[in-house]
């Protein structure tokens, strides 16, 4: 036969309501320099920019001064 036991069940207290909020406080610190996602893009747009301007205008230059007669030898760039 089998005996029977008896075992009493501890069921925790339930714990308060806390209130959680989804929205982030606002830090009173410093703001970081980047406050937006598009400034590194024009950032790399206006370095671009410059550079290709450049490279264009290298070989304007280029172009001029061959067809001017200013090159400082003949046979340069023929």
């Amino acid at each position: 036969m089998s005996t029977a036991t008896v075992t009493k069940v501890v069921v925790p207290k339930p714990r308060k309501f806390e209130v959680v909020s989804t929205v982030p406080k606002e830090s009173s610190g410093p703001h970081p320099i980047q406050e937006s996602p598009f400034f590194p893009v024009v950032v790399a747009a206006l370095i671009s920019l410059f550079l290709s301007t450049a490279a264009i205008g290298s070989i304007f230059m280029w172009i001029f001064l061959r067809h001017s007669g200013m090159l400082p030898f003949e046979s340069f760039g023929r």
